[in-house]
């Protein structure tokens, strides 16, 4: 179990580490890493559970990022998108799971406007010919601030808004 730990850990690092690394580089850089990622997924090498767990500081940071990285945003919705829909080996093959952002870091639901990051992961995933479900409606309606609600009382028609 403490192996088992161990390995997710590690993989956990790996995202960390390659997210923050393309973040504030060329979007050439964010597909050479999305390759990688998409073999060590799919060979087993790095969980999705990692994925998910390595997420967490780049989500928390991201809008600090965007001030000397203006794509970051964009960059960090397309892999996130790209990891929705991805079949890794393992575990049950699941791909990342939306819910995860109702367990963001804290600073990221309070103060990195998380509905209108999650409008644009969506937009991602709507480009690669998925469609918007009731669990990410109910997941954005969530973490949005009273404001967004009274703003966009129809969450579904917002999220699918160009």
């Amino acid at each position: 179990d403490t192996d088992v730990n161990a390995v997710k850990e590690r993989g956990a690092a790996v995202v960390d580490g390659g997210i923050s690394l393309v973040l504030e580089r060329k979007e050439s850089d964010v597909t050479k890493f999305m390759l990688v990622m998409k073999e060590c997924l799919a060979q087993g090498k790095v969980s999705m559970e990692s994925v998910a767990m390595g997420l967490r500081d780049p989500l928390e940071f991201l809008r600090d990022v965007e001030i000397d990285a203006p794509l970051a945003s964009k960059f960090m919705a397309r892999m996130i998108a790209e990891w929705m829909t991805a079949t890794p080996q393992g575990e049950d093959g699941k791909a990342l799971s939306f819910s995860l952002f109702l367990q963001a870091p804290e600073y990221f639901k309070t103060d990195g406007r998380p509905a209108e990051f999650l409008k644009q992961v969506l937009a991602s995933y709507k480009n690669m010919d998925n469609t918007i479900v009731d669990e990410h409606v109910d997941v954005v309606s969530q973490l949005m601030t009273e404001e967004e609600r009274n703003t966009h009382t129809d969450i579904r028609g917002w999220l699918e808004s160009p």
